[in-house]
């Protein structure tokens, strides 16, 4: 155990209340018996001047009823009368005229010794009067106080037992295992737990995103880089300069659509809302599919209207829903239509088991053979979700359907 952990500072600190309670009770035991003394005292002084008066108004028969009124019994066992008269503590010694009357303190109890010299007796009374503290009590008393502090200490243990599992937990992560805590508690430790989790989920999802997203932008460079290559093998005129120079918007128009794919996987992209048509829109992803033959894709534009939409998310949208239906076409061509409540893209294929929520999920892979990376349908899903629109797939007369709802 650790001497600057939090168990241990609750120990420490409970050992310390422990100390200081019993302190203070032990205190204040003895700051009370010494009250209950003085008490005690003070009611034998009482007796004897009441004994005194009795004793001179002539009725001193009436003394053994009075003592018994006031809660002091006659002691008749001798043996204990010759112990009484070894005790040391006799607070009081008081001469009468009958006699001597003295109080005596024995084992904590109060007595009264009363000597007659007029006709040579001898009595012993003791004071009954409860007012004693009982030290049963008082060792009961402690034992039930250093039980509740244990139970305390044991229950504030168990309250921070999970943060060593969330400890060990953060370490396995930090040294590059897998690890896995769960807490369902809903206190200050659960809710840490659950945001640790949560944190811990979207560093893995941003790693693993990134690893992925460097796979996509060679995979993606590649076209433009081919072109360039190619244009500049050919003889220096003024058409392969231009076939360069769209290249390079080309790429650099890649790299800013790289750009945004990244922030839309690490959730850090700033959604601006604009008004744009459906023309616009359309040949915008187009232009960033860098096609050789545009015939593969047959535009069925029923109503051109406009939609408030972030325009740089959704040209993501449409290219990636246009490229993913080229790719996995039997005959690599696509339909696109755009209705007034829709847009609609198809493409011919087999009918497959297809579990949309499965590949949904970021880097899920349809056809190996295609060169995905599993980014597409993912990024789709994501973009509809923060634009508000609803995505669904369905197969219909030989055509695999992905439909945005607007």
């Amino acid at each position: 155990m650790l001497l600057h952990s939090i168990l241990s500072k609750l120990i420490a600190v409970f050992a310390i209340s422990i100390i200081l309670t019993i302190t203070a009770i032990i205190q204040i035991t003895q700051y009370s018996n010494k009250a209950l003394r003085a008490e005690s005292i003070s009611r034998l002084y009482f007796a004897i001047l009441a004994i005194n008066k009795l004793y001179a108004s002539g009725a001193g028969v009436e003394i053994d009823k009075y003592l018994q009124d006031i809660d002091f019994q006659e002691i008749t066992d001798k043996r204990f009368m010759r112990e009484l008269c070894t005790s040391n503590d006799k607070p009081i010694d008081h001469k009468t005229n009958f006699g001597l009357i003295q109080g005596i303190v024995y084992k904590d109890k109060y007595y009264l010794k009363l000597i007659n010299q007029k006709n040579n007796s001898l009595k012993v009374y003791e004071n009954t009067h409860n007012n004693n503290i009982n030290d049963g009590l008082i060792k009961l008393l402690i034992s039930l106080i250093i039980m509740m502090f244990f139970a305390s200490l044991i229950y504030c243990y168990n309250l921070i037992q999970p943060l060593k599992g969330l400890t060990r937990h953060i370490r396995d992560l930090s040294n590059g295992k897998n690890s896995n805590f769960s807490y369902y508690k809903n206190d200050e430790i659960g809710l840490l737990t659950k945001e640790f989790n949560k944190a811990t989920k979207k560093n893995n999802e941003l790693v693993l995103a990134r690893r992925f997203f460097l796979r996509a932008i060679m995979h993606e460079l590649k076209t433009p880089i081919a072109k360039g290559m190619f244009a500049a093998t050919m003889p220096e005129s003024e058409k392969n300069k231009k076939i360069l120079i769209s290249v390079f918007k080309g790429m650099n128009a890649l790299v800013n659509e790289f750009k945004q794919v990244e922030e839309i996987l690490s959730k850090n992209h700033e959604v601006v809302l604009k008004e744009y048509s459906y023309s616009y829109l359309l040949e915008q992803s187009i232009s960033a599919l860098y096609l050789d033959n545009l015939q593969i894709i047959d535009v069925k534009m029923n109503e051109d209207r406009t939609i408030i939409v972030d325009g740089a998310l959704f040209i993501i949208l449409i290219k990636n829903l246009l490229d993913n239906a080229i790719k996995y076409s039997s005959n690599h061509k696509c339909i696109i239509e755009f209705q007034k409540d829709y847009i609609n893209v198809k493409n011919i294929g087999e009918e497959k088991d297809f579990n949309t929520e499965e590949y949904f999920k970021p880097f899920a892979r349809g056809n190996v053979e295609q060169g995905g990376f599993g980014l597409g349908l993912y990024l789709i899903k994501y973009i509809c979700d923060t634009q508000g629109f609803e995505l669904k797939y369905f197969y219909d007369d030989g055509y695999h359907n992905f439909r945005i709802i607007l």
